[in-house]
């Protein structure tokens, strides 16, 4: 270090060099930072379409369970109908 700064005391214009290298330095790092961010985010993105598609054909998969609930509704009223015909039909034999 020593041998830089007397090599550096003799030229006027050192400082602004080692500035110079200093931030190019500084730049080289926060555009690899900046790109190992970009990368991730991409792989991120990627992930969730994928999640999204997932989501999209499990919903697909489970649209005929809702409609077996309905089919659970329809078949307990006919159920009690039947119950209460019954019913109708012993009070009256």
């Amino acid at each position: 270090m020593l041998v830089l700064a007397e090599h550096m005391a003799g030229n006027p214009y050192a400082g602004w060099w080692a500035g110079l290298v200093i931030s190019f330095g500084v730049v080289v790092v926060v555009v690899a930072v900046v790109a190992a961010l970009l990368l991730y985010a991409s792989r991120i993105g990627d992930g969730a379409g994928e999640a999204l598609d997932a989501l999209e054909s499990a919903h697909e998969g489970i649209t005929p369970l809702a409609r077996l609930g309905d089919a659970s509704g329809a078949a307990r009223a006919a159920l009690a109908g039947a119950r209460s015909a019954r019913a109708s039909l012993e009070r009256t034999g």
